[in-house]
């Protein structure tokens, strides 16, 4: 259950609750997806999807022949999309039995522009759908196609309630509570791409422009937790940075810090945790590749490394992000609103060249 699944999840709950456009998800029947679709009360149709890298591969024909029976039986007006590589790779092989179809392929990340295999099936099949801006120029320039279409992550609903209600930046720790540098925390499973044993450096060069900060999520890489670990001791930072693992709570836990810093070094396209902080009141501090004009106006700001830390903490905004702002830019309207043009796009793409 990544960000893309969790993405999907969001706009088909924000369609069912708008009740204009008919979202149905499909995915295997016992994914964590499925789960949670179910729970949501999302409409859901489950399938097979085996992967042709896998023991499963034989059936990889049958799943195709099943997938376009599905979309075939889903009417005319239906408009697949591919959420994930796989996904995108299974709808380009139904393409042929999908004649006049528009098909669109959802595009979290940047990673999937650099595998040859994905940017054949990208630049021939379809209309790709990128995140943000910084994944949409990612596959412009991986493509060598300027039709890219382009939409912004998406808060929930319960989320953008939340963010209603939610107070000026709350203090996380006593320092920070009588006026001292802020607590701040982390939320990203322990990967190397996340950036995390690079932020623990960056917090010993700035010691004097945070009071704690919390390390939270999965442990998905116990090799990297103990990286982490030992880099916190090599440092002196041991009773200042925290690792606190796995969050249930995240509101809980952003209410109790000032400021989120994502530190990735990855190809993400917009992390969640960004739009998640803004709703809690919350700013946010990110490495330079990650930022981008989605953020202008919001209390957003970039960092480079060691040198730049503890000036972008202090350079934050003390004032939040106003609700109407964030609804307005990351809300599941302009999601839908996307994906309703790109459909009508990749429909008028086809016809052209057919």
């Amino acid at each position: 259950m990544g960000g893309a699944e969790q993405l999907v999840l969001k706009i088909a709950a924000h369609a069912r609750a708008r009740g204009d456009v008919r979202a149905v998800v499909v995915c295997p029947a016992h994914s964590e997806l499925a789960r949670r679709s179910r729970a949501a009360g999302v409409e859901l149709r489950t399938l097979a999807m085996p992967h042709f890298a896998g023991p499963a591969a034989p059936l990889v024909p049958l799943a195709v022949a099943r997938l376009a029976r599905l979309l075939r039986g889903a009417g005319p007006d239906a408009v697949p999309v591919g959420a994930s590589a796989w996904c995108q790779a299974l709808l380009a092989a139904c393409a042929p039995l999908l004649p006049g179809r528009p098909i669109l392929h959802l595009l979290a990340e940047q990673l999937t522009a650099e595998r040859a295999s994905a940017r054949a099936v990208l630049a021939r099949v379809g209309l790709p759908v990128a995140l943000g801006a910084n994944a949409a120029a990612t596959y412009v320039r991986a493509l060598g196609r300027g039709d890219v279409a382009r939409f912004n992550n998406v808060l929930s609903d319960a989320e953008l309630a939340a963010a209603a209600l939610a107070p000026r930046r709350r203090r996380g720790g006593a320092a920070a509570r009588e006026g001292g540098p802020p607590a701040i925390g982390v939320l990203a499973r322990f990967i190397a791409d996340k950036g995390l044993v690079e932020l623990v450096d960056e917090l010993a060069a700035a010691p004097r422009a945070w009071s704690v900060a919390r390390l939270a999520g999965d442990a998905q890489d116990g090799a990297y937790v103990d990286a982490v670990r030992a880099r916190i001791a090599a440092r002196g930072l041991e009773g200042r940075v925290e690792l606190v693992g796995r969050v249930e709570d995240v509101g809980a836990f952003l209410d109790d810090v000032d400021a989120i810093v994502v530190p990735s070094t990855g190809s993400e396209g917009q992390p969640t945790v960004i739009l998640e902080a803004l709703a809690r009141g919350c700013g946010a501090v990110v490495r330079r590749p990650i930022f981008s004009a989605d953020y202008a106006g919001l209390p957003v700001v970039a960092y480079d490394g060691e040198q730049d830390l503890g000036a972008a903490l202090a350079g934050l905004p003390d004032e939040p992000a106003a609700p109407a702002a964030l609804k307005a830019r990351f809300g599941g309207d302009q999601a839908l609103a996307a994906l309703l043009a790109a459909a009508e796009a990749a429909g008028a793409l086809r016809r052209v060249r057919r």
